[in-house]
């Protein structure tokens, strides 16, 4: 969901409200997804390299992540969304982690279609630390298969990525769900990510039904 940070400065807004505007998106996209019947997505949030940010706009990310999960949560039960988020949170500050237990909890029976919020996450420490979750329970090196491996990620609650989209102009995927994507389609609209609404949607979703995959047969 990248360039909350350059609509907030194009349109002359503080960064706080960028940021706020980024995560309202979500809810917007969401309805556009529940109209076509889409079963799962993912939003990545805050990346593993993010925490390289200076402590004020850190500051101004986790205001920003607690009173949006809150909101999330609300949203969320009202239209039946289930709500899972990976990466490691453990350097986020106790309110933002509770809301995250909070938001996990209160959605989990919720059907009507499930998501990841990626936050402190990124691929290859997914890849790394499913190699030691795997080497931890005592697996025959000659038994690993990928199958295996990608069922110690934490990303694999949704399965591998069909589409993957990253708005703002930027042509790479900067660490997301690596291992996941080996066969997504890529999409990289100019739009900053507050501005992505239903039309940028349906033109990607239009342009992915006429591609024909056949996994390299």
């Amino acid at each position: 969901m990248d360039g909350n940070r350059r609509w907030a400065k194009k349109n002359n807004l503080s960064l706080l409200k960028g940021y706020r505007e980024g995560f309202l998106n979500i809810q917007t996209v969401l309805l556009e997804l529940l109209k076509y019947d889409i079963s799962k997505a993912s939003f990545f949030a805050f990346s593993t390299e993010n925490w390289k940010r200076d402590v004020k706009e850190l500051n101004i990310l986790e205001d920003v992540f607690e009173k949006m999960f809150a909101e999330l949560t609300n949203f969320a039960s009202e239209h039946g969304v289930r709500i899972r988020v990976i990466g490691d949170i453990s350097g986020f500050r106790e309110g933002v982690r509770r809301k995250v237990t909070e938001i996990e909890n209160n959605t989990k029976d919720n059907t009507n279609i499930s998501i990841q919020v990626a936050a402190g996450y990124g691929g290859r420490m997914d890849i790394v630390e499913a190699a030691r979750g795997w080497a931890r329970s005592g697996g025959d090196p000659e038994k690993l298969t990928e199958s295996v491996l990608q069922t110690f990620m934490q990303a694999d609650f949704l399965g591998d990525v069909d589409i993957l989209v990253r708005t703002g102009g930027a042509q790479r995927i900067s660490n997301f769900l690596l291992w996941h994507c080996a066969y997504a389609d890529y999409f990289f609209p100019t739009a900053h990510w507050p501005d992505f609404g239903a039309e940028d949607l349906k033109k990607i979703l239009d342009s992915y039904n006429n591609i024909k995959r056949n996994y390299g047969a």
